[in-house]
């Protein structure tokens, strides 16, 4: 993923939208990483189940972490993953 020193009205609209599939593409990859970690996970625990403390703690962390990206929606986003990760 490039990142540049332009502001928006430097760079023209399909530029800006490649590079928002590119940080589409690196999301994608790294779910796919997580839910392999998960599974790895629910091997080493002998079954996949959710820890609902280590998700809320994970929550607060990013929460805490967002700058743009708004927490009301790191929750309904992250809720997602936790529960898609743990049927994998």
């Amino acid at each position: 993923m490039s990142s540049g020193t332009f502001s928006s009205e430097d760079r023209a609209l399909p530029e800006l939208r490649r590079l928002i599939d590119e940080v589409d593409d690196s999301i994608l990859e790294l779910l796919d990483r997580r839910a392999e970690l998960a599974a790895e996970e629910a091997r080493v625990i002998g079954t996949p189940r959710r820890d609902e403390a280590r998700e809320s703690s994970t929550l607060h962390r990013l929460r805490y972490r967002a700058r743009r990206f708004p927490r009301r929606a790191v929750d309904l986003v992250w809720s997602a993953i936790f529960g898609a990760c743990s049927s994998v």
